[in-house]
């Protein structure tokens, strides 16, 4: 009801200013910014596109609107106003890296691989666009090659990034050859983070397929004890489903940086 109420104040200040008058608009984009800064990023993206209703081409408020969608979980609405930013500005690497995992998402692996290539192209030293490329092209048995290539090269821009080097030791874990490797990087993460539950889950796995079922056990003990405690806090809004929720945990939406 609350922000019900709040949604039609304001429209009504809106209509309020004929034809949309810029401190107006400018006053609703403030608005959108503390919503969202507030968490509340539904009604921000609603804000978001009140202005842009006046104000179709503005980008400050397109990436709002993007951007609240996204963090509100609503990626598949996020793709229209992301497309228009994109033909304002074809080039921008980290749009096109949202464009290319949304992509991916809707199920288009070789149209999202083409465009998270052309992401890297735009910044070929950024860590965020390697390991987003890296980790759709790791979802295809005949690219998983090149995933541990771009992982690689990912983490040697960026070493410490906990989310490059789980999706590196999970890609690593999959070929009984490497799993020494990826047990090495999934300890370094829980060195940093002993209650990373991917990390743990991750070796937990690799315990019980090397024939260590007892510690295996234990270590999935901890991840049970660690996510009780995690259910205890607020919970986020609903995303993508279960694999590509995981994949949004580490990539973490259109404009943040890989940690």
């Amino acid at each position: 009801m609350r922000r019900h109420l709040a949604g039609l104040l304001l429209a009504g200040f809106t209509l309020a200013v004929p034809g949309g008058s810029l401190p107006a608009q400018d006053s609703l984009a403030s608005r959108a910014r503390q919503l969202a800064a507030s968490g509340d990023f539904r009604q921000a993206a609603s804000t978001w596109r009140l202005v842009l209703n006046h104000r179709p081409d503005d980008r400050s408020a397109l990436s709002g609107l993007v951007d609240a969608l996204e963090a509100a979980g609503d990626w598949r609405n996020a793709i229209a106003p992301l497309d228009r930013l994109l033909a304002l500005d074809p080039n921008d690497p980290a749009r096109l890296r949202q464009r290319g995992v949304y992509t991916a998402w809707s199920g288009d692996h070789a149209r999202g691989v083409m465009l998270l290539r052309r992401a890297v192209a735009q910044g070929p030293r950024d860590p965020v666009s390697l390991g987003a490329l890296a980790q759709v092209l790791s979802w295809s048995p005949t690219t998983r090659s090149e995933a541990g290539q771009r992982f690689a090269e990912a983490l040697r821009y960026d070493s410490t990034s906990i989310n490059l080097l789980v999706g590196y030791a999970d890609l690593l874990s999959w070929t009984p050859r490497t799993r020494n490797r990826a047990e090495s990087l999934y300890r370094r993460v829980l060195e940093r983070q002993p209650a990373e539950p991917r990390a743990m889950t991750g070796l937990a796995n690799l315990l019980a397929w090397d024939g260590e079922p007892a510690r295996a056990l234990q270590r999935r003990g901890l991840l049970v004890g660690a996510t009780r405690c995690s259910s205890e806090s607020p919970t986020p809004r609903s995303g993508p489903p279960r694999r590509l929720r995981r994949f949004r945990a580490w990539f973490g939406g259109g404009r943040t940086s890989s940690t």
